[in-house]
């Protein structure tokens, strides 16, 4: 936004950067902004094809000092169009037009996820390239699959990258991911569903010099079995010693 330093009498001047463009759908609303400053200070007026525009059922206009808001009921594409804003004081005036343009919401985005380490997730989406409107953020939602439903899910905006860590997670369990692209017009619809399992903890043994791993509990249910033989013949050798010496 531009401001002088000190105001001296003059015609309004426009900050800057100025809207030039706005989207929405029908059915919703859409703000066009219109800013600017002067001494004496501006009064803002809207206007829609050569007529004044005021608050009524389709238009609420909200003025501040130096700014004024003019919101669009979206009822149909009767709506869409230029809009003009007029700023004025004793000094002068000058106009600016503003369009109004049907938008729409992303396509639900493509990602991949995989289980690298124990307990985490990590989730890598596509960025929609040349998109009408560009992506402003991701909604990413994650579940176990043996939740009943999204209510129960946690998440995360992601507003920069394309690759997102979920930490914390329970070991080899199945986990269900969704994700929504959102731009100025509002969010997608979410993605199909792709369920992972976390990975476990990892157990190493040392077999004739090679190293071997396996997932912890399978590792350690075979670790069980294992000393529970061993324990058994060490108490039957024993046996055995003590008879023989007694015979």
């Amino acid at each position: 936004m531009y401001y002088r330093g000190a105001f001296f009498t003059d015609r309004p001047i426009w900050h800057t950067p100025h809207m030039e463009l706005a989207h929405g759908v029908i059915g919703s609303s859409a703000n066009l902004t219109c800013a600017a400053h002067s001494q004496p200070p501006p009064v803002f007026e809207w206007f829609r094809e050569m007529v004044l525009l005021g608050n009524s059922k389709l238009y609420r206009i909200s003025n501040q000092k130096w700014k004024s808001i003019l919101q669009v009921k979206i009822k149909d594409v009767s709506v869409f169009g230029d809009y003009h804003c007029v700023v004025s004081n004793s000094m002068g005036k000058v106009k600016r037009k503003i369009t109004l343009v049907e938008g729409v919401v992303p396509a639900p985005p493509e990602f991949t996820v995989w289980s690298d380490e124990p307990g985490i997730l990590i989730i890598k989406f596509e960025i929609i390239p040349n998109a009408l409107l560009p992506v402003l953020e991701y909604r990413i939602e994650w579940k176990l699959t043996t939740d009943s439903d999204w209510h129960q899910a946690r998440y995360h905006q992601a507003s920069e990258g394309n690759e997102f860590v979920i930490h914390g997670l329970s070991f080899e369990s199945d986990y269900s991911i969704r994700i929504a692209a959102r731009n100025t017009v509002g969010y997608s619809n979410y993605s199909e569903e792709i369920v992972q399992r976390t990975k476990g903890l990892i157990a190493e043994t040392v077999v004739d010099g090679s190293s071997v791993s396996s997932s912890f509990s399978s590792a350690l249910s075979s670790t069980l079995q294992a000393d529970s033989f061993q324990h058994c013949l060490a108490i039957l050798v024993l046996f055995v010693i003590v008879v023989s010496e007694y015979r």
